[in-house]
């Protein structure tokens, strides 16, 4: 396992990573972390590795999709919420639709939503 726990994508912990899914992840968290300015999932002190990893990947299995909050505008908050979405193919697809949300484009529908 090759990362900061805290900013890995959950699917990473249950053996199944996805290559540019990961990093869209890490970069919808940062950018989460950015706007609100508070970690997304703190490690306590005091802990030893073992118990800080185990934390953390407690709170990552239970964790939603971020969200910076309605002080944000509706198009930036849907960035964040579909980066860091949970479950890998509801997830914003490539790195280049991030890129492009962020510059005003609309993203795509959420695969699997009604």
């Amino acid at each position: 396992m090759n990362g900061t726990p805290a900013y890995m994508a959950p699917e990473t912990f249950g053996g199944n990573p996805t290559g540019e899914l990961l990093d869209i992840y890490a970069l919808g968290q940062a950018l989460h972390e950015s706007l609100t300015g508070e970690v997304a999932f703190p490690q306590p002190e005091g802990l030893t590795t073992t118990q800080q990893l185990a934390h953390v990947v407690g709170l990552k299995m239970k964790a939603k999709a971020l969200d910076p909050g309605p002080g944000f505008p509706d198009d930036l908050r849907e960035v964040v919420r579909r980066s860091t979405e949970p479950q890998p193919a509801k997830r914003i697809a490539t790195m280049r639709m991030f890129a492009d949300a962020l510059a005003g484009g609309k993203l795509p529908p959420m695969q699997g939503a009604s």
